[in-house]
């Protein structure tokens, strides 16, 4: 793998790992609703817990950042 390949492909992994970083930052928690006391009062919906594969997105984020930081790690060993 030459340097020019080696640059891309750190790049490429770290624009990943700030796409991961960023999910997991907007992703939604499992077991939270979020809404007022009273639904008469408040001014916004109640937000449920999310539902499908939305559910599996914290997971996902987490597993996609750990692995993108592993191999960023891991780069340098590429040059040898």
């Amino acid at each position: 793998m030459n340097t020019t390949q080696l640059i891309a492909l750190t790049i490429a992994l770290l624009i990943l790992n700030s796409v991961f970083v960023i999910g997991l930052d907007r992703a939604p928690a499992r077991g939270l609703t979020i809404g007022p006391d009273n639904e008469d009062e408040g001014l916004y919906p109640i937000i449920e817990p999310p539902t499908g594969w939305r559910s599996h997105w914290r997971s996902v984020c987490i597993a996609g950042a750990i692995l993108t930081t592993s191999a960023i790690a891991t780069l340098p060993l590429l040059l040898t």
